[in-house]
């Protein structure tokens, strides 16, 4: 594969007709669940995941799934946004969890924010770790614990804190305007069939791609349940997680004014 400083773009297929989109994410917000529906809509995935603080990124192209999932350290690079965004054409598409902080650097691409309830990210984000064995020096801590209330709480005291800290350096992507605000359960069908299909469509539409209602319908079947990347197999539930311990932590951390923001209670 051609170094960094050598190859021109990270792919070459394009569409000239389309913008260059961003996928900027809570972690566990459905990243890879948004990025299956940007592609089945025509937009080619760069399996490009740039860094939270747009000074690297993870070059994920061609790798299986399960590589992909551990995340090993020779697909990580550092480099500076500036130089990163010049390999993207139009018609596709990269993710990350990119602090607002950097929001100046993504503005030649359009940009779609997801977010959703923390508390259900957090338990989500504790069996990913778990189940691909990332970040060893809080996961092997993790494993040996039984599955329910302290596992999670010995999670919150450590990763879980770091990643609250995260979200609310997410949350000025909220006020952009500009943004495409979207959440996880309106996208996975929480609040019914009508509103899911019509978030369909409005991504589409700010991406410039007009779909017909069935067009929409069949784009939504072949997204959802899709085997990305970070998609545990099911979908994650607080119980046999959450406890009482675990909701004081969750607002001693800061978790609980971060969910206010988005609107969750």
């Amino acid at each position: 594969m051609p170094s960094f400083k050598t190859e021109r773009f990270f792919k070459a297929e394009c569409c000239d007709d389309l913008p260059r989109v961003a996928i900027v994410s809570f972690p566990k917000s459905g990243t890879y669940l948004y990025g299956k529906l940007l592609n089945e809509i025509g937009f080619v995935d760069t399996e490009i995941h740039v860094t939270y603080d747009g000074k690297g990124y993870d070059d994920f192209r061609g790798l299986p799934v399960e590589d992909k999932r551990k995340r090993p350290a020779s697909i990580q690079h550092a480099a500076l946004f500036p130089d990163i965004s010049s390999k993207f054409r139009r018609g596709q598409f990269f993710v990350g969890h990119i602090d607002y902080a950097c929001q100046f650097s993504l503005s030649m691409f359009r940009c779609i924010f997801t977010y959703r309830e923390i508390r259900q990210c957090l338990v989500s984000h504790m069996r990913f770790m778990i189940a691909t064995g990332r970040r060893l020096e809080h996961t092997e801590r993790l494993v040996a614990l039984p599955e329910g209330p302290e596992r999670m709480i010995t999670y919150l005291d450590g990763l879980g804190r770091e990643f609250i800290d995260r979200y609310g350096n997410l949350t000025g992507w909220m006020r952009h305007d500009g943004v495409l605000k979207t959440s996880y359960e309106t996208l996975y069908g929480d609040y019914g069939e009508e509103r899911q299909i019509a978030e369909v469509l409005r991504i589409a539409d700010f991406c410039d791609v007009s779909l017909s209602e069935e067009e929409a319908v069949r784009i939504r079947d072949r997204t959802l349940g899709a085997r990305t990347m970070t998609y545990s197999g099911q979908r994650s539930a607080l119980d046999p997680w959450w406890s009482e311990d675990a909701e004081k932590r969750f607002i001693e951390y800061g978790g609980l004014a971060i969910n206010e923001a988005f609107g969750y209670v």
